[in-house]
């Protein structure tokens, strides 16, 4: 739980919390589970979000996260000895 002293336009800060679970099922998978809520939008509701990852080869690896607020995002990660090339895309899926 956090309470910030002070919110970016002054006013005191709301406290917050967020709750994390992850799931390993080999060397190569992640799965996450977190919940965020209280802050400014805690009376809207909290966000949860469901995450996962998988090692494809030594230097690839594929990440894809979703978010009861409808963002999608999908992360190819492409690692060298001296570099990483991330391709990363995020869409919108609530309609209206």
């Amino acid at each position: 739980m956090t309470r910030p002293y002070l919110s970016n336009d002054g006013s005191p800060g709301v406290p917050s919390f967020s709750l994390t679970m992850c799931h390993r099922p080999d060397a190569e998978s992640t799965l996450a589970l977190q919940y965020e809520g209280g802050g400014k939008d805690g009376a809207k509701g909290g966000v949860l979000s469901i995450a996962a990852a998988r090692q494809l080869s030594e230097a690839q690896r594929l990440k894809a996260r979703w978010n009861t607020q409808g963002l999608l995002g999908v992360a190819l990660e492409q690692a060298g000895q001296k570099h990483m090339l991330s391709l990363i895309g995020e869409v919108s899926t609530i309609h209206g």
